[in-house]
C-alpha cells in the first residue's frame, strides 16, 4: 500500500511558504494525497547543483542520490510503499536502481532525459491520488480496478488472468468473430506490453470482467483505439464467456464503460465495428444506444460501423 511520496522538484523554491504554488495543479495533488493518508517527504538536493553540468560523473550523482533516498525510506520504514516524483535524471536513475516507482515531471528548460520514468507528465492539473496509485499499482503488477457494477469488478488485466482467458477462448463460437489468442509464450509477452503501453499511456484498454460472487473471470470489455479512414476512433470491445452469456453481463459492463469514457477520458463518441452476421453483437449495441453509421472496410474486412453519442 502506498504510504509515502518522496518529492524532488528543481523548479520549486523550497524556502517559500507554499513552495509549489507556481506549479499549476500541484497543491491540489498534495491535498489529495494527504487526504488519503499519504505522507510527503522532500528529497533535498541543494538545487541546482545536482544538474549534470555540476556533477558530471553520472555514477557519483547516482550513488549520492541513492544514499539520500535510502535514508528517507528507512526512516519511514516504507520499502515497497513509496513512490518518487522528480524532474531530475539522476533521481530517475537512482529510482530504477532501487526499484522504486517514479513519476517524472518534464521541464524542457532543465534538459533532462527522463525516459526511464514509469510515467512522464508535463503538468499536474490532471494528476491526483488515483492517478498516482495507478502508477504505483502497475509498477508492482497489481490489478488496477477501473469500475464496479452490481455483479462485476472491471479491472486491468494481469498475467494471472491468462489461464481463465484461454478457457473462455476454448469454446469455438468465441473465435467466430474474434481473433484467437496467440500461443502461450507470445500471448504472455503481448499482455506484458499491453499492460505497460496501453494502460500506462492511455489509461484505458480492454479490461478483465470479474464476477463478484465467484471471483471468476467471465470475459473482457473496454476501450481501444482503431484507425479508420485515416482517423483514430475509440472503439468499445467486449467478450463474454459462453457459460455467462444471455445473463445481462455484457449490457451491465458496457454501460459502465461508456460512463467511464465520458467521465474519465472526456470521450462523448464511442464506436463499434461489427460483422454483419454477428446478430447478437448488433442487438447489444442497439440496446446500448448505438446507431448505424455506414459500412467500413477495415483490415480487408467489411464491417458495420455503429456509434454511440453521449446525450448531454
Amino acid at each position: 500500500m502506498l504510504k509515502l511520496i518522496i518529492l524532488q522538484l528543481t523548479t520549486t523554491d523550497t524556502k517559500a511558504v507554499r513552495p509549489y504554488e507556481k506549479i499549476e495543479g500541484f497543491l491540489s495533488l498534495l491535498e489529495d494525497l494527504k487526504k488519503n493518508e499519504v505522507k510527503i517527504q522532500e528529497l533535498a538536493l541543494d538545487q541546482p547543483n545536482w544538474l549534470p553540468k555540476e556533477i558530471p560523473d553520472k555514477e557519483e550523482r547516482s550513488c549520492l542520490v541513492i544514499s539520500k533516498i535510502n535514508s528517507i525510506v528507512e526512516s519511514e520504514n516504507a520499502w515497497k510503499e513509496c513512490l518518487i516524483i522528480s524532474d531530475l535524471e539522476c533521481v530517475m536513475e537512482a529510482a530504477v536502481r532501487l526499484k522504486i516507482p517514479i513519476i517524472g515531471f518534464d521541464v524542457p528548460e532543465l534538459g533532462q532525459d527522463l525516459f526511464q520514468a514509469d510515467m512522464l507528465v508535463q503538468g499536474f492539473e490532471e494528476v491526483d491520488y488515483t492517478f498516482v496509485m495507478q502508477v504505483y499499482q502497475r509498477f508492482y503488477h497489481e490489478p488496477v480496478m477501473m469500475a464496479k457494477t452490481s455483479r462485476l469488478i472491471i479491472r486491468e488485466m494481469v498475467l494471472e488472468d491468462l489461464d481463465e482467458l484461454y478457457e473462455l477462448y476454448a469454446h469455438p463460437t468465441i473465435t467466430k468473430f474474434l481473433e484467437p489468442l496467440y500461443e502461450r509464450e507470445m500471448e504472455i509477452e503481448y499482455t506484458k506490453a499491453y499492460i505497460k503501453n496501453m494502460y500506462g499511456f492511455y489509461g484505458y484498454g480492454l479490461w478483465s470482467l470479474i464476477e463478484k460472487k465467484t471471483g471468476r473471470l467471465i470475459g473482457r470489455a473496454g476501450l481501444n483505439n482503431r484507425r479508420v479512414d485515416g482517423e483514430i476512433q475509440i472503439e468499445l470491445g467486449y467478450l463474454i464467456g459462453v457459460a455467462y452469456q444471455n445473463q445481462g453481463y455484457a449490457t451491465e459492463a458496457c454501460n459502465k464503460i461508456l460512463e467511464f469514457a465520458v467521465k474519465n477520458i472526456d470521450c462523448t463518441k464511442v464506436n463499434c465495428f461489427i460483422h454483419r452476421e454477428n446478430h447478437a453483437s448488433i442487438a447489444l449495441v442497439k440496446k446500448l444506444g448505438f446507431v448505424y453509421l455506414k459500412d467500413a472496410e477495415i483490415d480487408k474486412e467489411s464491417l458495420s460501423w455503429y456509434r454511440w453519442t453521449y446525450a448531454v
